[in-house]
């Protein structure tokens, strides 16, 4: 019986002993995996509709987490924000921030971990990542040097609902390489980059996958 093996590392092709077929590893060109090596599992977080109030500029209201040991990376596919004013403060308005940070995220009103996070197949496993949000403030995180990635207004002349996608623009194809990317380590957070209107009304939901 033939064997295929490696010119570079003498390593033999391998045949799974489930399924009887060769296993094989897709590259790109410049020898980096394309992804997903595996089905990756896929999963949702919200904050709820939380009434920021008077919080002071630079909170940290919102954020996914991966952990310096994870061993993973996170694929955010999907963050969608739903803002609303019900209040007659004087016009004015709250910028709103979506920036990557460092550290161990604390503080917040809610958390969220483990089984406590939604999966989109129910049989997956539980999630690697942490989800904090407010509108207590989160602390324990440093804004990553590169600064804000996108920034919206909420005024408190939008009596009505107004939703938008966070990401933007930015393409994602099927194999998640051009996906936003948070390393181990590394938070994704939205920052109130000004103190905040009494009767602001903001709700984020999220999916993201790992691999």
């Amino acid at each position: 019986m033939a064997k295929i093996e490696s010119g570079a590392t003498a390593d033999q092709l391998t045949v799974d002993a489930a399924s009887k077929a060769a296993r094989v590893t897709l590259y790109n060109t410049d020898g980096t995996p394309i992804l997903p090596l595996a089905t990756p599992k896929a999963y949702r977080a919200t904050t709820g509709v939380m009434a920021l109030g008077t919080i002071a500029s630079n909170s940290c209201v919102a954020a996914l987490n991966n952990p310096a040991a994870s061993g993973k990376k996170l694929y955010i596919v999907r963050a969608n924000v739903q803002l609303a004013m019900v209040g007659t403060t004087a016009n004015s308005y709250v910028p709103l921030a979506m920036v990557r940070g460092t550290g161990t995220p604390a503080g917040g009103t809610g958390s969220k971990s483990g089984t406590g996070i939604g999966r989109r197949n129910p049989e997956d496993v539980a999630p690697i990542a942490t989800f904090n949000y407010g509108p207590a403030a989160i602390t324990g995180l440093t804004d990553d040097v590169s600064g804000d990635v996108r920034t919206i207004i909420l005024t408190n002349q939008n009596a009505a609902l107004f939703e938008m996608e966070l990401l933007g623009d930015v393409p994602h194809n099927d194999y998640l390489s051009d996906g936003t990317v948070i390393l181990p380590g590394y938070s994704w957070c939205i920052r109130n980059r000004a103190i905040s209107v009494a009767g602001s009304l903001i709700v984020l939901n999220i999916e993201w996958v790992e691999a």
